[in-house]
């Protein structure tokens, strides 16, 4: 079960938001910072009124359920609630400015509410390649393929034409004016068939990071795996999908060639404020070896490497397993977000 998250690093407030917490039978997850995942996946989140001001200038992405949080001195006559908590609790979408001990009762029952709350929400995966052909869409393909009810958003212009999916349903163009929140269940409904998953393709310029946070948001809500093909850029689609990824995956091969030109996307990820994983792409011939170096060289984890699959870039195996050439690799990026997340296999 995702539990109840609490930003706060205000001693007095994490004791007493903890001990209404086991009385509703629960535990809460606890940063002094915003964490995208359980930010996203969170049944309920409760914002301390010290780092309030702090998480309203970040930015975050509208969710239900935000509830901001303050202790009040019993001994302190004046109870009015200051206007800067007001505008930033507005601009965050909290739904409840409380303070405690005042707002105790209804509190247990906001934690009882969300102990209730199911998730049917997953990770938000992004996969970049370091270089044109580098085989970013076989392993995002191969990722799609193994968790039934994925999700499969394309950012790449010239990417999987509509004669791959199913006919019909909804494409990029018909979402590009979409802001707030979409409900998953409607976006499953309206998006053509991949094989087992949905897919959103037919991207363009034109879309605006905005449609790409809303959409990537609804995924992370109600599908298992958000899987994002997002192409070699710096543009404000790309760098969104890069934010609200829980992990970003670089494609980098087939070879030693290719290693240099990661350092540069590695390093705009992090800027990101993101987790980069690198996944070399070997060639078919004999095995050299350079991906060996690559840990040294890009400072990030490297995961086991895979080789390029023709049919699955083509799409011709969404319907199947993952192809041998590509399954400790899959295996073992689903398993780097293991501890936050319970995914089942296709």
């Amino acid at each position: 079960m995702t539990l109840p998250f609490l930003i706060t690093a205000e001693s007095e407030l994490l004791d007493l938001v903890l001990k209404l917490a086991a009385a509703a039978g629960t535990d809460v997850h606890v940063s002094p910072v915003v964490e995208p995942e359980p930010w996203r996946s969170a049944p309920l989140v409760l914002v301390g009124e010290d780092l309030l001001g702090s998480v309203a200038a970040r930015g975050v992405p509208r969710r239900d359920e935000v509830i901001v949080v303050a202790h009040r001195d019993p001994f302190d006559d004046d109870s009015d609630v200051p206007t800067t908590v007001w505008r930033d609790a507005v601009a965050i979408g909290a739904s409840h400015v409380v303070r405690l001990p005042d707002a105790q009762r209804w509190l247990i029952d906001q934690f009882a509410d969300s102990a209730d709350a199911p998730s049917t929400g997953g990770p938000v995966l992004a996969v970049t390649p370091a270089c044109g052909g580098a085989g970013a869409t076989t392993l995002s393909r191969a990722l799609t393929a193994s968790v039934a009810g994925a999700l499969y958003v394309d950012l790449d212009p010239f990417g999987v034409s509509d004669d791959d999916t199913s006919t019909g349903g909804l494409r990029w163009p018909d979402l590009a004016a979409t802001r707030g929140r979409i409900p998953p269940a409607s976006l499953r409904d309206a998006l053509p068939a991949m094989g087992s998953a949905r897919y959103l393709g037919g991207f363009s310029d034109d879309v605006p990071q905005e449609a790409v946070a809303t959409v990537l948001e609804a995924g992370a809500r109600g599908f298992p795996l958000t899987v994002v093909d997002a192409p070699r850029a710096l543009s404000g689609p790309v760098r969104a999908a890069w934010a609200r990824s829980d992990v970003v995956t670089l494609v980098v091969g087939p070879d030693e060639r290719r290693a240099v030109d990661a350092q540069a996307v590695v390093h705009a990820v992090r800027e990101s404020g993101n987790r980069v994983v690198v996944v070399p792409r070997l060639s078919a011939g004999p095995l050299v070896g350079w991906h060996l170096e690559l840990a040294n060289l890009l400072h990030t984890d490297v995961l086991p490497p895979m080789r390029h699959d023709r049919a699955l870039a083509r799409g011709d195996s969404m319907n199947g397993p993952v192809p041998r050439s590509l399954r400790s690799t899959v295996a073992a990026l689903l398993e780097s977000i293991a501890p936050h997340h319970r995914i089942g296999a296709a």
